[in-house]
């Protein structure tokens, strides 16, 4: 049985009838019409969550291991506020996230009525649209409600996909469950025919290039861009990719680097002018080497194109010759149909670089026992056909230096490079995938996240690494911090929790490391687990 209230049952038809099989269901009295009737649709998996939040990432998290929408519903008030967090990292990330509130009748806003607050608009800068629909008293009130949520859903994957907000007001009374089933609603689908291809002007451009480069920042994993990347690479172009543009499948090949990062940090006056690039292609999201944002600031390439699906402008290395709306894909294949005079040399110069920064990579001195040499060692131990979901600050930035097992999939939230919602969005994405799921993160945004714990079923294939090294060990790396007295109490965050009892108290396995002796006895047990064995954490103590 399902709530009565027709608008409700609009949108679950409707969330079924557009491929939404997932929600993060928050608790909450004005949500019961919609918590009770999601969880009792059989054609919709529903989570169960307190904190808005954690839930909000972890519907995030969903949404990345699925590469489709998932949902997350919450109740009126300030509740929605908390999940504004979750909407702007995945606004930036570009993922179709559906948030559904609760909210109370339009006239008791501005009343001094309880758990109210002015919700429509509320996320107005991070959604890519917005709805609040009509309870439904008549045929046209039914049709305007219909409408609304097609054109709500319909948004979150219409170009550049991305999140979307549908208030939903509620009068009581709520908890009348007397509807046997869902309608039959009108389904509104949108037909896309666009086709890109390359104009006459950018295959010149391309044609002249001696020097290309294509830096591929974050994308999901599996969306085929590997074959026209390595046929490009075979043809003279550079291709620059950090783990976060998921493309382990040809790192290590002729013409790929990954080491970038490493290559840059030498003296200005070591980078002979042949590793300039003359043509640069963006494509994917955001990329965390800063060392190759000043690089090409510094020595702009004559092309600079940026490639996205809404044709937006980032001006990120300051260069930007031409904004190209197309997906990542088309715009790959296009180049790799077309001719390329690229110069061999200068391939030949970066693949030198690679080929050195590589075998120091390699031969990385395992001590002390600190950040990187516990990540490197970890690496080496994690099983092939896992998730990586990496914590922002030092974890994404130490697991670049390192190769990675086969068929890794790299999750992180860098649309906003936040601490906030790494875990939830590591559980939402371990749940969702089903792989191994390992998430290296930091004291801070652990400690900081840890209600992403807080629900009855945590995934079985999560794997939390936890590196505590007492507070923000990213403060103790880069310049400037330390010449504050105050930089470990009011800058780092500096911190003396440890997590062994938190995790005793949610039943999840524990192990603690403090030596590389007492790593690799842990990593026996915690990296060769079967996946349904139950979450487990690993807590290393390691110095900054």
């Amino acid at each position: 049985m399902y709530s009565v209230k027709a608008h409700v049952l609009e949108l679950t038809a409707l969330l079924c009838a557009h491929g939404i099989e997932d929600v993060v269901v928050c608790a909450g009295s004005r949500s019961a019409p919609l918590a009770h009737t999601f969880a009792s649709c059989p054609r919709l998996r529903c989570t169960a969550m307190v904190d808005e939040r954690s839930a909000a990432f972890t519907a995030l998290g969903m949404c990345a291991a699925l590469k489709r929408p998932c949902a997350v519903c919450c109740t009126s008030g300030s509740a929605l506020l908390d999940m504004a967090p979750a909407v702007a990292e995945a606004y930036y990330q570009r993922l179709p996230l559906l948030v559904i509130s609760a909210d109370r009748p339009e006239a008791w806003i501005g009343q001094m009525d309880g758990q109210t607050m002015v919700q429509p608009g509320a996320l107005q800068n991070v959604v890519r649209r917005q709805v609040s629909l009509p309870e439904p008293k008549d045929a046209e009130s039914l049709w305007h409600c219909n409408r609304l949520i097609n054109e709500a859903l319909l948004a979150l994957v219409h170009g550049c996909p991305g999140p979307v907000h549908i208030n939903v007001p509620l009068a009581e009374p709520l908890y009348d469950f007397g509807a046997e089933a869902l309608p039959e609603a009108r389904v509104i689908r949108r037909e896309q025919s666009r086709k890109f291809g390359l104009s006459p002007a950018m295959r010149a451009e391309w044609q002249r290039a001696r020097r290309p480069l294509i830096v591929v920042g974050q994308e999901l994993a599996g969306l085929g861009l590997e074959a026209p990347l390595k046929a490009l690479m075979a043809r003279g172009c550079m291709v620059f990719a950090e783990h976060l543009a998921n493309l382990g499948a040809i790192a290590g090949e002729p013409g790929f680097s990954g080491l970038f990062d490493l290559v840059l940090a030498g003296p200005a006056e070591s980078l002979p002018e042949m590793l300039r690039p003359d043509f640069v292609a963006t494509v994917g999201g955001h990329i965390v080497s800063k060392r190759l944002k000043q690089y090409l600031r510094a020595h702009p390439p004559a092309v600079h194109w940026h490639v996205s699906p809404d044709g937006a402008c980032p001006d990120l290395f300051q260069c930007l010759t031409r904004a190209v709306e197309a997906e990542d894909l088309e715009l790959l294949e296009g180049l790799a149909a077309e001719p390329c005079h690229a110069d061999p040399a200068f391939a030949k110069a970066w693949n030198a670089r690679q080929e050195r920064v590589a075998a120091m990579a390699r031969d990385f001195d395992p001590e002390p026992f600190a950040d990187a040499t516990v990540m490197q060692c970890f690496l080496a131990s994690m099983p092939e056909g896992s998730a990586l979901a990496l914590g922002n600050s030092s974890p994404v930035r130490n697991a670049q230096y390192f190769p990675l097992p086969k068929d890794t999939e790299v999750t992180c939230n860098r649309g906003i490079n936040g601490i906030d919602g790494s875990l939830s969005a590591a559980c939402g994405y371990a749940q969702a995938s089903g792989r191994p799921t390992f998430c290296c993160i930091g004291d801070l945004s652990f400690f900081y996240d840890q209600n992403a714990l807080w629900r009855r079923d945590i995934p079985a294939n999560l794997r939390i690494l936890l590196f505590n090294n007492g507070g923000g060990g990213i403060f103790h790396l880069i310049p400037g911090p330390g010449k504050s007295e105050h930089r470990d109490a009011f800058i780092a965050g500096a911190s003396a929790l440890g997590a062994e009892h938190l995790a005793k108290t949610l039943g999840m396995a524990y192990w603690r490391a403090g030596s590389f002796a007492e790593l690799r006895a842990a990593l026996l047990a915690f990296c060769t687990a079967r996946p349904a064995s139950g979450p487990m954490l690993l807590e290393v103590a390691t110095s900054l």
